[in-house]
């Protein structure tokens, strides 16, 4: 979130955007959605998220669009083992921005949104903001007393 707030206050993303990376898109009325083209492997979540963000998001204009013409690309980086790093179908590769193509690795593969906001935050902000400090037990030790005990999280 710390990553966010600095690149919002220099215009370099779009608040609509992150909020969508965060939350999802939630469906209320499936009855207008656009039918899902493939959902022997796009889940009805992720089809939810699709058609969300073409809703709410005025650079993902067409994107339902591009899922029923290039639907063996969209299947090719869908089941990439690392999609993030993979080119995305069509025109999506060079119009989308990196916060762009986390929105579209949160809709489609959730279990990759780790991988991709770590190197968000590394890309944006640095490695040091991703890499723990070195533990000193000196200096922890020393920070201590018997009315402030250390207490360790495994």
């Amino acid at each position: 979130h710390m990553n966010a707030k600095i690149l919002d206050s220099a215009d370099k993303i779009s608040m609509p955007e992150y909020n969508f990376f965060l939350r999802g898109g939630q469906v209320l009325d499936r009855d207008a959605q656009v039918p899902n083209p493939a959902p022997q492997w796009i889940s009805s979540e992720a089809w939810d998220n699709i058609t969300e963000m073409e809703r709410l998001l005025p650079k993902f204009t067409g994107i339902t669009g591009a899922f029923e013409q290039m639907l063996r690309d969209w299947n090719t980086w869908y089941t990439s083992p690392e999609p993030e790093n993979s080119a995305l179908p069509g025109e999506w590769e060079s119009s989308c921005n990196e916060l762009q193509r986390m929105c579209i690795v949160r809709a489609l593969r959730p279990d990759r949104v780790s991988a991709v906001s770590i190197s968000f935050i590394v890309n944006n902000l640095g490695q040091r903001f991703v890499e723990p400090p070195p533990l000193d037990m000196k200096s922890v030790l020393d920070d201590s007393t018997a009315q402030t005990p250390l207490i360790f999280v495994l």
